[in-house]
């Protein structure tokens, strides 16, 4: 799982097994080039920790957030991203946490999607893919805001939109 920041957007990826994840990132992080001007921060679960990655992360510009796994060490083998992250991690923790744990709000975001329209999707074609894609995330959006305006008695007027 890995997630991709820029201006509150978020992008997702799931890849089913650990061994397919490595060779994924890459052509997706030269995707990422093309469709954003500017990206500061990628996380990413600890299936996608390598010296590599990190290096491909930043040189894309992002700061790689990958959680280590307890067997890592300092030695950077040709990847200086790789230090700066564990260096980051070790001298101000919380922050670093901070920034990995924005993939929480994702992961939550996507339980719940799964929990409301637990069917596959139905549509074939790229584009009613899409078109579906976006109608369980206008229905998703929808929910959210009946709940918030119940919960926290939030006047909505929609007259103006």
């Amino acid at each position: 799982m890995w997630h991709i920041i820029q201006d509150n957007l978020w992008l997702r990826c799931s890849v089913d097994t650990l061994r397919q994840r490595l060779p994924y990132l890459k052509p997706i992080l030269r995707q990422i080039v093309q469709l954003y001007d500017h990206v500061r921060l990628i996380t990413a679960d600890s299936a996608f920790l390598s010296r590599e990655n990190c290096a491909s992360i930043a040189e894309l510009g992002a700061k790689p957030r990958i959680m280590p796994k307890r067997n890592v060490t300092f030695r950077a083998g040709g990847a200086k991203a790789w230090r700066q992250m564990l260096r980051e991690f070790t001298e101000d923790t919380q922050r670093w946490l901070r920034d990995y744990h924005t993939r929480s709000v994702m992961e939550t975001v996507n339980s719940t999607m799964k929990r409301v329209a637990p069917t596959p999707l139905r549509k074939r074609l790229i584009q009613r893919l899409a078109t579906e894609i976006l109608a369980r995330i206008c229905v998703y959006n929808l929910r959210q805001l009946a709940y918030l305006k119940y919960t926290h008695n939030i006047h909505l007027d929609f007259t103006n939109a």
